[in-house]
């Protein structure tokens, strides 16, 4: 990262992601590092499971973690308990 531009690298996935959130005029950086340090733990992508999550403590709410999950929707919507929805 310079002064203005930070280039994402790495998996074409996560790539794509962190541009759309760059496109949105999301600051990824200061996300990324918030995640720095507060990630405790991490399940890893795998082609049976067809997805992966990481677990990171909210630095400013100690004790209250929050799991971001990626991957295949027919995946994870079989976990899913819950919907929400708008109706038009």
């Amino acid at each position: 990262m310079d002064a203005t531009t930070w280039v994402p690298k790495g998996n074409s996935t996560e790539v794509g992601f962190l541009r759309f959130l760059q496109d949105a005029d999301i600051p990824i950086h200061l996300q990324i590092n918030w995640k720095l340090g507060n990630t405790k733990m991490i399940s890893p992508h795998t082609p049976d499971r067809k997805r992966s999550a990481t677990a990171v403590e909210c630095p400013d709410r100690p004790g209250r973690v929050v799991i971001y999950v990626k991957g295949a929707p027919e995946s994870l919507l079989d976990h899913c308990r819950d919907m929400l929805c708008t109706d038009p």
